[in-house]
């Protein structure tokens, strides 16, 4: 393969997070995030595929053995021949474990428990970034400021700025005519700070 992401270990299913610093809260937002980097891109990725093995490992008693049949399917064998395979299925959705073909020995309840608190800590961390916060951040400082008051990248805090203009325009925060005015006066304090 060839690309950005050739040479990354990257699994169909597997969640980004954000890019370059930018909370992929859409997909969207990801894509616009992606457009705007130069050179190296920052992926902080959330492998659902290892997250189950994981899981796996944790909730199934030891005397199962593990076959991975996809990175969303696994199949229990009970160790003796005469046992009958039980498949779990990981879904995609919800990250949640069904199981088929079970003879009642294999439970899920507590590993389905975690996965549905993780993946809703995942969720709310996600949706925290789409709602307006309820405190109001000290507008002082931002983090691509030092503590000196110096810029540390303003390149950086230009891509976030137009990343976060998309995001309030599509919510619906910015009309079109906003979006456009505040588009152009960031434009020209860029131009300017460049100078």
């Amino acid at each position: 393969e060839t690309g950005i992401f050739a040479e990354i270990d990257l699994s169909k299913g597997d969640l980004c997070l954000s890019i370059n610093g930018v909370p992929a809260i859409s997909e969207n937002v990801a894509v616009r995030a992606l457009a705007r980097s130069q050179g190296n891109v920052a992926l902080l990725m959330f492998p659902l595929a290892n997250f189950w093995r994981s899981m796996v490992e944790l909730t199934i008693d030891a005397r199962y053995d593990r076959w991975w049949k996809s990175g969303s399917e696994c199949v229990l064998f009970a160790g003796n021949d005469d046992s009958h395979p039980i498949n779990m299925l990981f879904n995609q959705e919800t990250a949640l474990c069904t199981i088929h073909d079970n003879n009642g020995d294999v439970q899920v309840k507590t590993m389905n428990t975690i996965i549905y608190r993780v993946m809703k800590l995942l969720r709310e961390s996600i949706q925290s970034y789409i709602t307006t916060p309820k405190k109001k951040r000290d507008s002082s400082r931002s983090l691509s400021v030092s503590p000196s008051g110096k810029l540390q990248n303003p390149s950086d805090v230009y891509k976030r700025a137009l990343v976060k203009l998309d995001e309030m325009r599509e919510s619906g925060r910015f009309s079109e005519a906003q979006y456009a005015t505040a588009k152009r006066a960031l434009t020209e304090n860029a131009i300017n700070t460049a100078r």
